[in-house]
């Protein structure tokens, strides 16, 4: 929220018509909400924070790789964030890709694992992040110090170069 303002603005103005000044949201108000959903949505693929890995069961080939049976292979979740195949401009901070007609790939698809794999808790961890961002989001007006000011172009520019789309 402090290196995107306007971002932090829309939410709050999102949160303000729909529970006021006077009480923190509650998850009932979750869905008068797309908005501040969408910011969450859009910082779980910004820095994913969790590597999945999973064990081959069997020999495989992919795209010419010769896996053996027990490899461990760990999946670039990270790549795929920054992937033009799922995202259009995947290195801009962009809440409003989830919330056009035809939503851009919603993160929770493999920032929390897959298929068996999955994360049992995906839904109690989103669920967890969008509380807090919502009571944060309502109480607080987060701002970069002026120390801070400096780094700026480091910050919003740190995923912006050349990516090899490998997958």
């Amino acid at each position: 929220m402090a290196l995107f303002p306007s971002v932090q603005e829309k939410a709050q103005a999102e949160i303000y018509r729909i529970v006021g000044p006077d009480r923190l949201p509650t998850f009932d108000d979750q869905e008068g909400m797309p908005y501040l959903r969408a910011v969450v949505l859009e910082t779980l693929p910004w820095s994913p924070s969790v590597p999945t890995a999973h064990r081959a069961l069997s020999d495989d080939v992919y795209n010419g790789y010769f896996i053996p049976q027990g490899t461990t292979v760990v999946l670039n979740t990270w790549g795929m964030s920054r992937s033009t195949k799922y995202y259009q401009n995947p290195s801009v901070f962009d809440p409003e890709r989830y919330l056009k007609p035809e939503p851009e790939l919603d993160p929770r698809e493999f920032v929390f694992g897959f298929g068996r794999r999955l994360c049992p808790g995906n839904e109690l961890a989103f669920q967890a992040i969008w509380i807090m961002a919502a009571s944060i989001t309502s109480s607080f007006k987060l701002k970069r110090t002026v120390n801070d000011s400096a780094h700026l172009d480091d910050d919003v520019n740190r995923f912006n170069f050349e990516f090899l789309n490998v997958i």
